[in-house]
């Protein structure tokens, strides 16, 4: 582009801004280009809204002991909309169910007739509860797997009770590594991720879903006397290592 004589600083000032505004345009181009390579690489699974039967609302069972999670959990459906049915599982007896039991639950119909009669499973805090529901997703016949969208809500108990530990951590790498399409994994703190890779060699793909806050116990004054929490170490002998005032 030719530019008149007269306007030496002008044309600088003209050549500065457009050279700025390409290397705007440039980086733009760049990022949006990385973006769409990485996403092209790493896709995330997406949990459906609606169900596979075409029904605007899936049909949601909680598989939970645990009140404080079961509150959480109404508190996150309403804001969607969402209703769903709990099921609580102390019924197939103490925490800790073993392989054998499992198996027999499997035998026995319980998880074809769960996972038939609902579109989504959520499985919260003591994950060994629903150790059937993992196991059969391992099944060698096709038809005793769970068809369900299963979404394992985990609060720092995903072996919690266990006593069969390197049987139970060898099944939740088996289930990992086979990822099924149909299993998503949600836990409410950062280190639950962590914790599993260390002791199972299992690192599934990980959402945070953090715990709402909300409670049905009735709001109260904390007496100064009380507003001090110790904290220790979980070891014998364990030592003070400070305390939170509240």
């Amino acid at each position: 582009m030719k530019l008149p004589n007269d306007s030496g600083s002008g044309s600088r000032r003209f050549l500065g801004r457009n050279r700025r505004l390409l290397i705007v345009i440039a980086v733009i181009v760049g990022l949006l280009y990385h973006f769409n390579a990485t996403s092209s690489k790493h896709e995330t699974k997406a949990i459906p809204t609606v169900s596979d039967s075409g029904k605007t609302h899936p049909s949601i069972l909680y598989y939970n002991r645990h009140s404080a999670c079961t509150n959480n959990m109404k508190h996150v459906t309403s804001r969607l909309g969402l209703n769903f049915t709990q099921l609580r599982p102390g019924f197939l007896g103490d925490l800790g169910m073993r392989a054998g039991r499992a198996n027999d639950l499997i035998n026995d119909g319980f998880v074809a007739s769960l996972c038939q009669g609902w579109d989504v499973i959520i499985i919260a805090d003591t994950l060994p509860d629903a150790r059937p529901i993992l196991q059969s997703l391992l099944s060698k016949n096709p038809a005793d797997r769970c068809k369900s969208k299963i979404v394992v809500e985990l609060t720092n108990r995903f072996d919690w009770g266990v006593f069969d530990f390197d049987e139970y951590h060898e099944l939740i790498w088996e289930v990992s590594k086979a990822n099924p399409d149909n299993l998503f994994w949600v836990a409410n703190n950062a280190f639950e991720a962590k914790v599993m890779a260390d002791d199972c060699l299992a690192s599934p793909e990980f959402r945070i879903l953090r715990p709402s806050g909300v409670s049905d116990v009735p709001a109260g004054n904390v007496p100064k006397e009380l507003s001090q929490l110790a904290m220790i170490r979980e070891l014998d002998k364990s030592e003070v290592l400070g305390t939170c005032s509240g």
